[in-house]
């Protein structure tokens, strides 16, 4: 939410609560893929989470 915010971001009720944006709050992820903003590490881990994938559908 910091990030949001310092983007001029504030919550609104009926809006920010709702089930599209918080239905997937409390599921546990088994990979997360960060965007910092720095391409390069954006591109490490997007290549990760293929080579992954493509592991795990064969």
């Amino acid at each position: 939410d910091e990030v949001r915010r310092s983007r001029g971001w504030g919550w609104v009720g009926g809006v920010d609560d709702g089930p599209s944006e918080c239905v997937l709050d409390e599921v546990s992820c088994d990979y997360h893929v960060i965007n910092n903003g720095i391409q390069e590490q954006l591109d490490m881990k997007l290549k990760e989470l293929k080579n992954l994938i493509n592991k795990s559908s064969k």
